[in-house]
């Protein structure tokens, strides 16, 4: 895939909304015809659905049939288009290798999500591919604060405990360009601000409502960095949290939009209200209870297609968050976001051998890997 857009520094673009649209039929329609020729589930699926290979070549994505995420799931093994990948393979790789830093195959980026409703996901994306989601998401940010002299400090305070997208993201950062420091969400308070204080980042990454909980420490006087910008995502950024950031450091806020599904949705920018849709690499639909696409201002659920990932494909894939669509600008090419439905994050106070009282994020809490759960739950739930 090649990115159609050349960024002017600030965010925008030099492509038009037209241009966008035929750069994501093409996109489409290319993805479309590959799935049906490598993958025997999608065949099968849209078979079923009426769907013939002779309408490949003019059929809307509206008329194919959206896709649950279970769905997707119980068939990995038949709808991902590399034979090295199958789920229980890989769910016994993730549980003999709870390291990020491992890797499954060198060509290949294997990442589960949390699991909090029984059934794991489990996604895998070509490396190559992976890297141009990274490249075209560089293009919405500024360049790197030591660039082109020297690296740029960027750190990350991330869930480490298993194979998450956040902190495989973070370790494929470009060694040339960034010197990374990544910091389990396990470890003390005491322990993170000292590695922090010491490392005195130039980018501060990680959830929202640990970016927060960092400056308090900072506004505490406990921890002294100065990030001359902050990336946050992952859970909902509140208004008392952007607060707390901003009165710690005065920085610019980026909220990153993603998932296990595809890392990068929507950015929004210090310089604009609304979340700026990465339409180059997906296309989102926000519909109503009638699977209508809802108008600007109204809330509706994502039905993601990812537009780079053809080593598991998601076409018209029931992402399951809630959003509210925004304004369409006619002078940009990328469709926007008003808001995203999210759940505010409470620490789980715990106190520490030593005696001293610290906290567990509640991501931490709902990120724990254990293969089959939902069979092992199914057959508890069984006995009498």
């Amino acid at each position: 895939m090649t990115n159609v857009l050349h960024s002017t520094g600030d965010g925008s673009t030099s492509r038009s909304r037209q241009a966008m649209l035929r750069y994501q039929e093409r996109q489409f329609r290319k993805l479309l015809h590959y799935v049906w020729n490598r993958s025997g589930f999608y065949r099968e699926f849209y078979a079923s659905q009426g769907v013939r290979e002779n309408h490949l070549a003019d059929i809307s994505i509206n008329d194919l049939p959206l896709l649950p995420k279970k769905t997707l799931q119980v068939n990995f093994d038949r709808a991902v288009t590399d034979p090295r990948l199958a789920r229980m393979e890989l769910e016994a790789w993730f549980e003999s290798h709870r390291d990020p830093g491992e890797t499954f195959c060198t060509d290949m980026v294997v990442i589960h999500g949390s699991g909090t409703s029984g059934d794991v996901g489990i996604y895998a994306c070509d490396r190559k591919a992976w890297a141009t989601a990274d490249a075209i998401m560089a293009t919405r940010l500024p360049l790197p604060e030591n660039y082109p002299t020297g690296r740029t400090k960027i750190a990350f305070y991330v869930a480490t405990n298993g194979h998450f997208a956040t902190v495989s993201m973070a370790r494929s950062m470009p060694k040339n360009v960034y010197d990374t420091l990544i910091l389990p969400l396990l470890d003390s308070s005491e322990q993170t601000v000292k590695q922090l204080n010491a490392f005195q980042p130039h980018r501060l990454s990680g959830y929202s409502s640990c970016v927060a909980y960092l400056a308090e420490l900072a506004l505490d006087g406990r921890l002294e960095i100065h990030p001359q910008r902050v990336i946050v995502g992952g859970d909902k950024l509140t208004d008392s949290m952007e607060r707390k950031i901003r009165q710690a450091w005065g920085a610019p806020i980026y909220v990153l939009y993603g998932a296990s599904e595809s890392k990068y949705i929507a950015i929004k920018t210090p310089e604009h209200e609304q979340m700026m849709v990465m339409d180059d690499l997906n296309i989102v639909e926000v519909l109503d209870e009638k699977d209508r696409a809802v108008s600007a201002g109204k809330e509706g659920r994502v039905v993601l297609t990812n537009l780079y990932n053809y080593t598991l494909p998601m076409l018209r894939y029931e992402l399951g968050d809630y959003v509210v669509r925004g304004t369409e600008l006619h002078d940009r090419p990328f469709s926007t976001l008003r808001d995203i439905r999210g759940r505010a994050n409470d620490a789980l106070p715990v106190v520490l051998s030593s005696g001293l009282h610290d906290s567990i994020h509640p991501l931490i809490l709902t990120t724990l890997f254990v293969p089959t759960i939902g069979a092992i739950i199914k057959k508890c739930g069984n006995r009498k």
